[in-house]
C-alpha cells in the first residue's frame, strides 16, 4: 500500500482531478461578482454628472467674471463725459459684449467728495434661472486724482 502512495503517475491523477473539478468560475460567483460591479456603477455614475455639472458652472462663472473685468477696462478707458446717463452705461455694456447671452445691469451712484463714482455690474446668464449672478464694483475718479 505505501508503493501506491509513492506512485507519481497517481499523485499527478488525484491533482488532475481536483483541478479539474474547478475550471470556472460558479454561478453565485458570478452573480456575486456583477451585484459588486452594478454597485460601482450605481455609485460612480451620479458622481460623474456631478463633477460635469460642477465643471460647467464654474466655466460659466470664469465667462461672466471677465467679462466683468472686461466691462471694467472699459469703464476706466472711457471719457467721464460718455458715461454720464443710464442710457450710456447700457450702450457702454453691449460695447463690451454684444452678442452676449448675458444680462448685464450697471449701476452708478453719486460721487462721493472724493469726487469718485461708484459703479456695480451684476451679470446673470440669459435663460437659467439657476445661476447667480456676478457681482463687481469699481470706482472711477471723475477728475484729477487717481483711479482706485
Amino acid at each position: 500500500m505505501l508503493k501506491n502512495i509513492h506512485n507519481p503517475n497517481l499523485l499527478r491523477s488525484i491533482a488532475t482531478r481536483k483541478l479539474s473539478k474547478r475550471k470556472a468560475f460558479g454561478v453565485v460567483e458570478m452573480i456575486v461578482s456583477l451585484i459588486l460591479i452594478g454597485t460601482l456603477m450605481a455609485s460612480t455614475i451620479p458622481l460623474i454628472g456631478l463633477l460635469n455639472a460642477q465643471q460647467a458652472q464654474s466655466n460659466r462663472e470664469m465667462i461672466d467674471r471677465q467679462i466683468a473685468l472686461n466691462l471694467v477696462e472699459v469703464l476706466q478707458a472711457v471719457p467721464v463725459n460718455q458715461i454720464q446717463t443710464q442710457a450710456q452705461l447700457d450702450e457702454l455694456t453691449k460695447s463690451v459684449d454684444p452678442k452676449s447671452q448675458h444680462q448685464i445691469e450697471i449701476k452708478a451712484w453719486e460721487p462721493d467728495d472724493l469726487n469718485r463714482i461708484r459703479f456695480d455690474i451684476a451679470i446673470v446668464e440669459s435663460g437659467n434661472v439657476q445661476s447667480k449672478p456676478t457681482r463687481l464694483s469699481t470706482w472711477r475718479t471723475l477728475s484729477g486724482g487717481t483711479n482706485e
